[in-house]
């Protein structure tokens, strides 16, 4: 076999190398995307990822930050992502460059972006989106498929909760990633085989239904056991509060606020 002659990296077209941004939250009971609308060609006033062209003083991750601050307006340390798929078999999947993107993807409490000021993204459902730039709604497609495997399998849903959260909380939120209903001792069973969760030892206050009243279509205020995932307690500390928002059995709403601490 001959060999190839060496040649002058200079000489020849080189591709261009972007990241993108996937950022998934519930809101609403849906699963929705982060998106941003275009304010340049191509693709002028379309909704699109985050994305930015990789600079070659930049490291990946790097990248993946800066397009989430320059293109979202948002504060990157909030988002915890990983890599997920390189996406170039598509030689004319950008019209001004053969370009290969690098897409990372995470999840995010709606919270932490929203009240940002000067955010700029918009979330939608990954059910009805709008129509997106270049080929990201295969993208999004392909993301929807990793996370819902990777959710049954690792501590992937760790940032989308809040730091105390019951096991009916969690798996609504699984029941709204994979869209569909889960049995409720199958999905206790396997999430703690998993020893990704802390049980926290005390109780909090959740909304439910009354078993007591055959006929009852009020909420009432049952106690349930919290738990935390062990990689958020590892990395958040502090003294937080959240609010629970339900009524009583008079049909009042109530307000129940709790403080903890992290240690």
């Amino acid at each position: 076999m001959a060999k190839e002659k060496s040649m002058d990296l200079h000489s020849f077209s080189r591709p261009g190398l972007a990241v993108d941004v996937i950022i998934f939250t519930i809101k609403n009971n849906d699963l929705k995307v982060a998106l941003i609308k275009r304010e340049d060609e191509p693709y002028f006033g379309k909704y699109a990822l985050p994305g930015r062209f990789v600079r070659y003083d930049e490291k990946m991750e790097e990248t993946a930050r800066m397009a989430l601050k320059k293109k979202g307006n948002i504060d990157p340390k909030q988002v915890f992502f990983e890599q997920l798929y390189t996406f170039g078999e598509n030689l004319e999947r950008d019209t001004r460059i053969r370009t290969v993107t690098v897409v990372y993807y995470g999840l995010i409490e709606s919270n932490k972006i929203d009240f940002q000021e000067g955010n700029l993204f918009t979330w939608h459902s990954v059910y009805e989106l709008p129509e997106v730039a270049f080929d990201h709604k295969k993208i999004i497609e392909y993301a929807i498929r990793r996370l819902r495997k990777k959710v049954q399998e690792s501590d992937f849903a760790f940032q989308l909760m809040p730091i105390e959260f019951t096991l009916t909380e969690l798996q609504k939120a699984y029941e709204i990633i994979l869209k569909k209903e889960l049995d409720k001792r199958n999905f206790r069973k396997k999430i703690l085989e998993l020893h990704i969760l802390k049980d926290l030892k005390k109780k909090k206050i959740v909304c439910g239904y009354s078993n007591l009243v055959n006929s009852s279509d009020y909420t009432t205020l049952l106690p349930e056991g919290n738990y935390a995932f062990k990689r958020k307690l590892y990395l958040e500390s502090g003294e937080h509060t959240y609010y629970i928002k339900c009524n009583d059995q008079s049909n009042n709403e109530l307000n129940l606020m709790t403080s903890f601490k992290v240690s």
